[in-house]
Order: structure tokens, then sequence, then C-alpha cells
């Protein structure tokens, strides 16, 4: 029986997106992903920020290098992953949580301009309808 991984959340890029190819010619976008939470402590509100790196596996990354820069709103699903490995240089055991998107939805750009784009990155569409 599988467990369920699955998370909804927003917040704003930290930093510009980057983007690479990784293993067998895979187009990823990895970005890092700023979620606010309030809450009251001596009668204040107060902000604390979340950071959470992210990546976008897919040909749609490609597609969204322009638009995901540093300010840029965004909605985003996906998984939460556990990454560990040995650092090279010390031996060190290492080890990160990191989200595996899955769709994304951009709702503004960091120069404040209205832009909504709806990414769902799990299927393609095929937009050449056989009639």
């Amino acid at each position: 029986m599988f467990d369920i991984n699955c998370l909804s959340m927003s917040g704003r890029l930290t930093r510009d997106c980057e983007f690479a190819y990784f293993g067998n010619k895979i187009p990823a976008l990895k970005f890092t992903l700023a979620n606010n939470r309030g809450f009251k402590k001596d009668d204040k509100f107060t902000n604390h920020s979340h950071f959470f790196d992210c990546v976008l596996f897919g040909k749609r990354s490609e597609s969204l290098i322009q638009l995901l820069t540093k300010g840029t709103q965004v909605v985003i699903t996906g998984s939460l992953r556990h990454e560990s490995w040995s650092c090279k240089r010390t031996g060190e055991n290492k080890s990160k949580y990191s989200i595996l998107v899955d769709e994304i939805q951009v709702l503004t750009s960091h120069n404040n301009v209205q832009k909504t784009s709806y990414i769902n990155s799990k299927e393609e569409f095929d937009e050449d309808i056989p009639f």
C-alpha cells in the first residue's frame, strides 16, 4: 500500500530559476520558493519565511525559463522528496528535502505585471486533433 505524499503551496521565487539537463538529457528547472507564514505573538503579527528547494522536470520546464524569475509569485503542487549523499570533500553524510513539482501556476512576475500561466508537468497535450 502506498502512502500519500502530496503538497500545495504558494510563494515567491528567491532568485532566477536554473535550467539544466540531467541524466539522459532530461530538462529540469531548479528554483527556491519562499513561503511566508504569519502568526500572532505578544499581540503583534509576525511573519516567518520558509524556503523550499524545488525541481520541475520535463519539456515544459524549457518554456518557463523566462517566466520564473526572482520575485515571481507561483502556486505549486507536488511531492516531498528526500535526497542523501556523501560529501566528496569531507566524506560527511548529508541530506535534504526538496519538492518535486508536478504542477505550477505563475501568478505574477517580479515587476507586478499580471500573468497567469498554468502548467501541468505530468502529461503532454497533443494539439493536433485528428479530425
